[in-house]
């Protein structure tokens, strides 16, 4: 019905226009010129990804985040009035969105022309239909660095004059024969069983979606994890042609000029990763050393290891994150900050996060209304009046009224800190709810350590308190529940409160301030080198592992004899209601809950290293071992499983794997200094030295720089 109400043919013949003769269903013209692209010729169960109409401000960004996460590869046909404007000299002038073509670029993927205003090309004069293709062909070679390959036209609408001119302007021109109708479609679910059952029958192809709307991002997801069920191959344009190629970390087209520069900051997500967020701000203040109140033992080392994890797993820039210590964490400074710093408009913006981590002394003051009010307790508060030396919770929700981010996210490792929350929080984020809702809705929450009444235990493993030691756990990504790569706040949250309450007289608590609109604060995992200043558990943080394991245990067999009892008192309730209603009207039966954690190599790599912190390496061998046969080209899974065999001694079997990493990436640094520690067991001391000079060109300010230089002038 929809095919028939909103064709391209029935919007073009409005127009006065007619495309060319189908050959086939859903085809555009008959790919007789052999300088066009249909995709019928493709190999049983391969598929080649392609967007059209774009750079779009906001989704096409999100579909650049799902791409990376299932490690695919695509080509995004841009407009180029999208991308800028071209005077009547042919000089360019790039627009701000121009800065997501270099993000789309700096990803891996490939961008492409697709004409200059999206016009009918064969409605066009020569000189019109000629200006449409080279003006977008500038703007994309500045963008770039170099001239495109491929050309789509607008609607599938060309002719043999326009497929010369492709020709001669050094183009291939790339059709579709698998169509989602995203543009006319606003059911996303509709979308994606359109493309699955012409799949089903076409079995190959190239596929059409926009990165322009909602409805299409919201269909990929789930369209990409069934082919992937299915054991599609997908493609991407490599060297004349569609080739299988998988998508790595960072990955960008070595074979192309350097990008020319854009005028927009890079994001922060570390080595050209498209972010979620434009920029990333945090607070992280530890207090051990106090005036007048009690001093503390692990609260510096909380906060110091909250700030590595940010920058070194989560892309927060080192000079976004404003960290006080001790003495430097006045009630000035910590407001200064606040409610100066991350309140100016040019710093902080609409589509940034802040990430506020405090680690000290908390209070409570009862009113004389009986209302209570949390405090924060600053190094220079007075332990007596401290109502106006600390800092309430209805003045930090005051600064966070300031604050222009849509997501702020304040994690409270101190004692009475519970007094913060207007409501509870919300359950996990699911990939529909994260593209829906937890990018675009505002958030400002919080988790606390304990509640109103509970003191807060410091005497944690690794030398930190119970509580940050399971916030470092869960952002390790165990917190990841539902293994998709994304860590939400109220995952957060829910992984950490049982563990925590748990081990101590304190129960964490998650929930929303006043403000928040149901968003979400969100951590993306990364997949993380191991090396030799990869930490592991010590022997408090062992034991309470092996705890939690036994808790888990049990828990699970509780879920399991309360599935085994609603199954039991639904199957009698289903006898009696079939005696006096017809069978038909009975209940459904009870399923077990799908498995939350996917089988996805980056998953079963963040399990391998959990084993490996806790010192398994049998079973983290396993785990490594089956990351890479799902995804054998990938550097950081190859050195996780060199670096392993090294960990255990095995020398000869660690070689072999960081070599196949280095071949994969010659410049992941991590890998040059693990193999230069290999090289060094076996006793090859002139290929240990020439690596370990390497990882120091690569990485100067290592935190293994000295010791590595040392062994350098030995050698």
């Amino acid at each position: 019905m929809l095919r028939q109400q909103l064709s391209r043919e029935k919007i073009l013949a409005e127009f006065g226009d007619t495309l060319p003769a189908e050959g086939e269903a859903d085809m555009r013209g008959v790919a007789a010129n052999s300088n066009e692209i249909f995709g019928n010729d493709f190999a049983p169960k391969t598929v080649a990804l392609t967007f059209d109409d774009g750079p779009h401000p906001k989704y096409t960004e999100l579909v650049l985040a799902l791409l990376r996460k299932y490690g695919i590869r695509a080509c995004f046909f841009e407009v180029g009035i999208n991308l800028g404007t071209v005077d009547a000299g042919g000089q360019t002038k790039l627009a701000p969105t121009a800065e997501i073509s270099r993000k789309v670029l700096e990803a891996g993927h490939l961008i492409a022309n697709h004409s200059y205003s999206h016009p009918v090309l064969p409605k066009l004069t020569e000189a019109q239909r000629t200006g449409e293709i080279e003006h977008t062909n500038r703007l994309l070679e500045k963008i770039a660095g170099h001239k495109p390959q491929l050309f789509r036209p607008p609607y599938g609408a060309r002719n043999q004059a326009i497929l010369q001119e492709v020709s001669t302007d050094g183009l291939k021109s790339v059709m579709w024969n698998i169509d989602s109708l995203d543009w006319a479609d606003p059911i996303p679910e509709s979308i994606g069983m359109r493309v699955l059952h012409e799949l089903d029958q076409r079995q190959k192809g190239v596929v059409l979606f926009h990165d322009i709307h909602k409805q299409g991002v919201m269909a990929l997801g789930p369209v990409i994890e069934e082919l992937q069920r299915q054991e599609y191959t997908f493609l991407s344009f490599e060297n004349g042609k569609f080739t299988k190629s998988e998508l790595k970390p960072a990955d960008t087209d070595r074979s192309a000029p350097p990008a020319a520069p854009v005028t927009q900051a890079a994001p922060p997500g570390g080595e050209g990763r498209p972010s979620l967020y434009r920029e990333s701000w945090a607070v992280v203040i530890g207090i051990n050393d106090y005036q007048t109140w009690p001093k503390l033992r692990y609260a510096v080392n909380d906060a110091t290891a909250v700030e590595e994890a940010l920058i070194n797993k989560f892309g927060f820039r080192r000079d976004h994150v404003r960290k006080l210590l001790n003495g430097d964490a006045t009630r000035q400074h910590i407001m200064q900050v606040l409610g100066d710093e991350f309140t100016n408009p040019n710093e902080v913006q609409r589509e940034d996060r802040v990430f506020f981590f405090f680690a000290g002394h908390g209070a409570t003051r009862t009113m004389g209304d009986n209302r209570q009010i949390g405090f924060i307790v600053p190094v220079d508060a007075d332990r007596e009046n401290y109502y106006s030396t600390a800092i309430s919770m209805p003045q930090l929700r005051e600064a966070t009224d300031l604050i222009a981010a849509k997501h702020i996210y304040f994690v409270m490792d101190s004692c009475y800190s519970g007094l913060a929350l207007s409501r509870g929080g919300g359950a996990f984020s699911k990939d529909r709810s994260y593209l829906e809702e937890i990018t675009r809705r505002t958030s400002r929450q919080i988790l606390t350590a304990g509640g109103a009444e509970q003191q807060v235990a410091d005497d944690g493993p690794n030398g930190h308190s119970v509580f940050t030691w399971a916030l470092l756990q869960g952002l390790q990504g165990q917190a990841d529940l539902d293994g998709n790569g994304f860590i939400t706040a109220s995952e957060l949250g829910a992984y950490i409160s049982p563990i925590v309450s748990s081990l101590s007289k304190q129960t964490p608590t998650v929930g929303n301030m006043v403000g928040s609109e149901g968003g979400e604060f969100i951590f993306e995992l990364q997949p993380e080198p191991l090396t030799s200043l990869s930490r592991q558990m010590d022997p408090h943080g062992l034991q309470l592992t092996d705890q939690l394991a036994a808790l888990q245990k049990e828990i699970a067999a509780k879920q399991a004899e309360l599935l085994r009892l609603q199954q039991s008192v639904q199957a009698e309730s289903a006898k009696l209601t079939s005696m006096t209603r017809s069978p038909e009207a009975t209940a459904p039966p009870v399923t077990a809950p799908a498995k939350s954690r996917a089988n996805r190599p980056y998953d079963l790599d963040r399990q391998g290293q959990q084993l490996y912190r806790e010192k398994k390496y049998d079973e983290a061998l396993q785990k490594f071992q089956q990351a890479v046969d799902l995804k054998p080209g990938d550097a950081v899974l190859l050195n996780n499983l060199g670096f392993l065999y090294y960990a255990m001694g095995r020398y000869d079997d660690a070689l072999p794997w960081l070599q196949k990493t280095l071949e994969a990436d010659p410049r992941r640094k991590e890998a040059h200094g693990n193999i230069a520690d290999v090289f060094l067991k076996l006793g090859r001391k002139s290929e240990a030295k020439e690596h370990y000079e390497r990882y120091l060109t690569l990485f100067p300010n290592s935190p293994r720089a000295e010791e590595v230089r040392r062994l350098v002038k030995s050698l």
